[in-house]
């Protein structure tokens, strides 16, 4: 699984979702990070997951096709756990905490409308709230 990107020099990010790869099948999700002239710094790949399972081979499948890329796409699954211990996951929680409140690094956040609605949706789905969270002293 590669690396081998600095995501935070990035200008901006493209998402695609539903994206087709040459050898067969669909990834959820494609992000890809820019530079200021548009040039491809790299590719996260993003498997998500909801209600569905993760079918058999599928995120070794994927790591495969990711392997015959330049540069090679980092794959991680969006889901509400770790789907194969060998690939990074982010739980819908995690993504949902993130979401409405920035990092504790970032004392002066302020949550972006968009993400209210995104925050909002989640819960009206049943997939991440404050309620099904861990609970801090936050």
């Amino acid at each position: 699984m590669a690396t081998g990107f600095n995501l935070w020099s990035a200008s901006k990010c493209r998402a695609t979702p539903q994206v087709a790869l040459a050898a067969g099948g669909w990834l959820a999700l494609v992000l890809e990070f820019v530079d200021e002239r548009d040039a491809l710094l790299g590719e996260v790949w993003v498997e998500v997951k909801v209600g569905a399972r993760e079918g058999p081979g599928q995120m070794k499948y994927y790591d495969d096709q990711a392997r015959l890329q330049h540069p090679e796409p980092r794959l991680i699954s969006l889901a509400p756990e770790q789907l194969e211990p060998e690939f990074s996951n982010v739980t819908w929680q995690l993504l949902y905490q993130c979401a409405r409140r920035g990092s504790e690094e970032q004392g002066s956040w302020q949550q972006h409308p968009a993400w209210m609605d995104f925050c909002r949706f989640l819960e009206e789905q049943g997939v991440a709230s404050d309620a099904l969270g861990p609970l801090t002293d936050r």
